[in-house]
């Protein structure tokens, strides 16, 4: 076992594997929060969870891998998986080696278990990622109502959606749910004045003295169904991009699936149940989400 497991967990787990042989062990924490630490077992037939309050033990045919995210700078290493029906998060402490929590990963994926890739792959995709880039400082540009420019506040992105945090605060005055989120965009100040012209740059007071003359950066701009939300951030984009990339990568258009949808939406209009079966053909592959496949769905129907 680990030197660094705390000795009173290293006789807990002991305890717990009863003489049963470990493919992988590895310290873990379930709160960035919290200081507390448990051990994380993989053995030949089960995965367990040890801690100071209790044991808990999952089948290896009950256990599929959600997300693993390798420790890099300001991130953690960090594991979700799906056991006994419920989605588990695990980070790796500060001061552990990660390759131990790689080896827990690699040992789990090795299971092929397809009802349980089955159940991960109905989960929404933010449900799945084990740890999250959290925030970026800077301060509000534009937008979303409630807020007001030029306020220092953290841009939050997190598993229950995009949020802002006053400066010096904990409760967020702006929750916006992935639900809602339709785009999120990370870019530079010419980026954005090319990509949503310079008189609506203008119009919104986007860079305005309070907002540009304090460290801005790169913009962040997050679209939902009702409203648009600007944030000067303090990160360079190409820094934020690239700590971002698991959520940036859902918002990014596909050229290859576009050309998909499209060959559907273009089948002649008398060939109705063809297309609609297309169209589901893509989103029974994993081509589509469910919020495209809608959209596309109600251009089809709508369209007849």
């Amino acid at each position: 076992m680990p030197t660094k497991m705390p000795r009173a967990l290293r006789g807990r787990t002991r305890d717990a594997l009863a003489g049963e042989a470990t493919v992988a062990l590895a310290v873990v924490s379930s709160d960035p929060a919290d200081d507390a630490v448990s051990a994380l077992a993989v053995t030949g037939s089960r995965l367990l969870l040890v801690n100071a309050q209790s044991t808990q033990s999952w089948r290896l045919s009950e256990v599929g891998v959600g997300d693993f995210q390798e420790q890099s700078t300001g991130n953690r290493a960090a594991l979700s998986l799906l056991a006994g029906g419920e989605i588990q998060r695990f980070l790796m402490p500060r001061g552990y080696d990660p390759t131990t929590l790689r080896e827990a990963y690699l040992a789990l994926r090795a299971l092929n278990n397809e009802a349980v890739a089955l159940q991960l792959s109905e989960l929404a995709w933010w449900e799945l990622k084990a740890a999250w880039p959290y925030a970026a400082q800077g301060r509000v540009a534009g937008g979303a109502p409630p807020l007001t420019p030029g306020e220092k506040s953290s841009l939050g992105v997190g598993r229950r959606g995009v949020s802002i945090y006053p400066y010096g605060q904990e409760a967020p005055t702006l929750q916006l749910p992935w639900q809602d989120v339709t785009s999120i965009v990370v870019e530079t100040i010419d980026e954005l004045r090319e990509r949503i012209s310079e008189l609506a740059v203008t119009n919104l007071n986007l860079l305005s003295a309070d907002v540009t003359h304090r460290g801005a950066a790169s913009f962040a701009s997050v679209s939902t169904r009702n409203q648009e939300l600007y944030f000067a951030l303090e990160a360079p984009a190409e820094d934020l991009r690239r700590h971002w990339s698991p959520v940036l990568a859902h918002f990014v258009d596909d050229p290859v699936e576009d050309a998909m949808v499209a060959d559907v939406l273009q089948v002649p209009e008398a060939d109705l149940v063809s297309r609609l079966e297309r169209l589901n053909a893509l989103h029974e592959s994993g081509a589509l989400t469910q919020a495209e496949f809608e959209a596309a769905k109600a251009v089809i129907i709508g369209g007849r």
